[in-house]
């Protein structure tokens, strides 16, 4: 089991930051959904996505935790001016990744590429929790493994528990469960003048972390598809950061289009849907 960690770009830095917190109390995820009963003949709903809201909680001691509480209060700024963060329960599990090829209903296995994040190194196996998403419509699937992940062709195999409940299509997001690869304090978080990161209760003695954020589906894709098309590399080495993926406008035209990895002559094109192997 590892410990529980924030990464994020400060700005102008060229390399991210960790924070590494030496547990939290409470990790609390639900969900949210922007959906409105349409008129007319149907009474169809109409369905206009939404996203998850992540409610982490702590507490830190100054005389044992003050790295910590002092790259939490540095943090303050760079959420509260919109600025992107991940977060995972378990740095051991960052892992983010995209389907390969499609997952029907039924089947007990999944083929993801290497993992899009390049905050840690990362092995899936037996018993991990995954969270499948898929953003139009919006859905998330909880599954487990079964037994270690296995290399393939292209990516790996993930052996599951149980057979999928949805079918599932290429590019479908597959990643740890408690792994947030893009996260940001919404608009009344930022504007309010209480803080998240506080010694009001022990002034000098103990701090309390109590921080509520968002995270948005589309961003997810966003971080994973920019990352992997830039060979999981650090700003400083050409690559992106999670703030770049999700803020710049042409993110399509500006970076190249993500391909799955490869070991041999094998690969997918998710634009066209078309599969093409050299033996």
């Amino acid at each position: 089991m590892g410990t529980p960690r924030i990464y994020w770009y400060p700005a102008g830095s060229l390399a991210f930051e960790t924070i590494i917190l030496p547990h939290v109390s409470a990790v609390n995820v639900s969900q949210f959904r922007d959906v409105v009963d349409a008129e007319g003949p149907t009474m169809a709903r109409l369905d206009r996505g939404g996203g998850r809201i992540i409610t982490i909680r702590g507490r830190y001691n100054v005389a044992s935790h003050s790295t910590a509480i002092r790259g939490l209060l540095s943090l303050d700024s760079h959420i509260r001016a919109g600025g992107r963060i991940a977060f995972a329960l378990d740095h051991e599990k960052m892992y983010a990744s995209r389907l390969v090829f499609p997952a029907y209903s039924g089947k007990s296995s999944l083929n993801i590429d290497v993992n899009a994040l390049p905050f840690e190194t990362t092995t899936l196996v037996a018993n991990d929790e995954l969270l499948i998403q898929q953003t139009s419509p919006l859905r998330y699937e909880r599954v487990a493994m079964s037994s270690n992940a296995t290399a393939a062709s292209i990516g790996f195999v993930l052996p599951l528990k149980r057979g999928l409940y949805y079918e599932h299509p290429p590019h479908t997001i597959v990643r740890s469960q408690y792994c947030f690869p893009a996260l940001y304090l919404d608009a009344a978080g930022a504007n309010s003048p209480t803080t998240w990161i506080s010694d009001a209760r022990h002034p000098g003695l103990i701090y309390d972390l109590d921080i509520t954020l968002v995270e948005l589906p589309r961003e997810v894709e966003l971080v994973v598809d920019a990352v992997l098309a830039n060979g999981n590399r650090q700003l400083g080495e050409g690559g992106v950061t999670p703030n770049m993926a999700v803020t710049e406008g042409a993110f399509q035209s500006t970076f190249p289009q993500y391909s799955p990895v490869t070991t041999d002559q094998f690969s997918y094109s998710y634009k066209r849907g078309t599969f093409s192997g050299q033996s």
